[in-house]
């Protein structure tokens, strides 16, 4: 019988509450940037509601990032090596590009950094 390889359950676990803080991040700076956006408008500053614009635009990019590294987290959940490594490189990507929302509140970008470096150099 075969020896099954564990399942890097400390990568999981680290990229899933990172992805979880970036996802929570964008959902604050987008429902902020609705929020000073519609306050604005309505106050007639409408010649700064492009700055709104762009926090909806950073909060909806927190939001997919943050998604994206909870479904990378989920499939790094798997016994299969080139499949870990695969997903790692994604969540290491979205981890990169959640940045600029936030980083979902700075702990959302170190524990996705840190789950996706851990997941690229475990041994197969």
């Amino acid at each position: 019988m075969a020896h099954e390889q564990e399942r890097p359950k400390a990568v999981f676990v680290l990229l899933l509450i990172g992805g979880i803080f970036t996802l929570l991040g964008g959902l604050f700076g987008l429902s902020v940037s609705l929020f000073a956006a519609s306050l604005l408008s309505a106050a007639g500053f409408g010649a700064f509601v492009g700055f709104g614009a762009l926090g909806i635009a950073t909060g909806t990019l927190g939001v997919v990032c943050g998604a994206l590294m909870i479904v990378a987290a989920v499939r790094i959940n798997s016994t299969d090596a080139n499949q870990i490594r695969t997903w790692s490189v994604i969540g290491l990507v979205f981890t990169l590009i959640g940045i600029v929302s936030g980083g979902g509140f700075v702990v959302g970008f170190i524990l996705g950094l840190i789950g996706s470096i851990m997941g690229l150099t475990r041994k197969a």
